[in-house]
């Protein structure tokens, strides 16, 4: 996949109910967001991950315009950005808890950080979202379990309605779309309406490929790999469980991940990786799973005191080459930013020129 495994979680669900695509949920690229945090994903030894990254196949047919009749009704668009992105939130820190802090603080910050970038986007022009539509999803939400919350599942009432614009205009956020989907280069305020990728299609990242599918290191869409399926780097295995024994052509089995302090290898080859949606890295050393430091701008991260920390809040572990390094702020709005380099930009903005830009989607035309 081309999105870092560890951060390109869920990142679906919250574009198919509140726009297009997000820098922050697709990690060091960035969703809605701009730049995402970094990396833990390079702590070595760990799980599928949290999907993709963050970056569902369709969980059924919504029917045309994507309408449901028990969608609650009344609710005014904060009201409906409030119960989709509170849920939202708290499924994140249910499920991955650590990708939660990398990109945000807390739930509360995560729900502050994108119930504006939510109701922005029901008030735009041709789109067919409404908040009956958002609510319905949020409520949706809330009820997934863990698999299918990291694993691009979309629940039938989340499937984007369609919109007025045909495959090749520009817009603003997917419900503008006919096919659903405004597909956003991670660098420009403004995307183009496309069809997801259907499987062993090509895709850039995992927003191009239909729910359900991922974006494999070949640049194909393809579905996750269940408990007890081969994997390799280009058949993952499902968000949570650790592909072990994957060498050359040779395909690996997917398998639970080692528990805490339990032994681990981290190229999960003799034996898994671990969970890294709970925070826990292979020790390159001891080879047993370890529990992830957290560090804030300013801090050291990386290999740090014989462990590994990881840069909470956007903020990006910059190094000088080596396993160590500091973590680096994300920029304010105005601000200079780097998709590689760093640094990213505070949720939602997004780095834009390399320029941390607060998004007009409305201009998308």
């Amino acid at each position: 996949m081309k999105l870092t495994p560890f951060l390109a979680a869920a990142a679906a669900i919250l574009i198919a109910s509140c726009g297009g695509s997000n820098d922050a949920l697709d990690g060091p690229s960035g969703p809605a967001m701009g730049g995402g945090a970094g990396a833990a994903g390079s702590a070595g030894g760990g799980t599928g991950g949290a999907g993709g990254t963050s970056e569902p196949q369709d969980a059924g047919d919504s029917g045309e315009d994507g309408s449901n009749p028990d969608a609650p009704p009344g609710k005014t668009a904060e009201e409906a950005c409030k119960t989709y992105v509170g849920a939202y939130c708290s499924q994140l820190g249910k499920c991955s808890p650590i990708y939660l802090q990398l990109i945000w603080k807390d739930a509360a910050a995560c729900e502050a950080s994108l119930v504006p970038v939510c109701v922005k986007s029901l008030g735009l022009p041709d789109t067919a979202k409404t908040p009956e539509f958002t609510a319905s999803c949020g409520e949706a939400i809330g009820a997934l379990d863990c698999s299918s919350f990291m694993g691009r599942k979309v629940p039938a009432s989340c499937n984007p309605p369609t919109g007025p614009r045909a495959d090749g205009a520009a817009c603003g956020e997917d419900g503008q779309c006919a096919n659903g989907y405004c597909a956003t280069p991670l660098d420009q305020a403004c995307g183009t309406c496309a069809s997801r990728a259907a499987e062993d299609q090509d895709c850039d990242r995992d927003d191009d490929c239909a729910f359900g599918l991922i974006c494999s290191k070949d640049n194909k869409c393809t579905p996750y790999v269940a408990k007890g399926g081969g994997c390799d780097e280009n058949h993952p295995c499902e968000p949570g469980l650790s592909c072990k024994g994957a060498v050359g052509p040779t395909k690996g089995s997917c398998t639970d991940p080692a528990g805490p302090g339990q032994a681990c290898d981290t190229q999960q080859i003799a034996l898994p990786g671990c969970d890294l949606n709970a925070g826990y890295f292979c020790h390159l050393v001891t080879h047993v799973c370890q529990k992830m430091d957290l560090s804030q701008a300013g801090e050291a991260c990386g290999v740090v005191n014989n462990g590994y920390s990881a840069c909470t809040q956007s903020s990006m572990c910059k190094t000088n080459g080596g396993m160590s390094g500091t973590c680096l702020a994300p920029a304010n709005s105005g601000d200079a930013c780097d998709l590689v380099d760093g640094p990213y930009c505070v949720p939602p903005l997004r780095c834009v020129g390399n320029v941390c830009t607060e998004l007009d989607p409305a201009g998308c035309k």
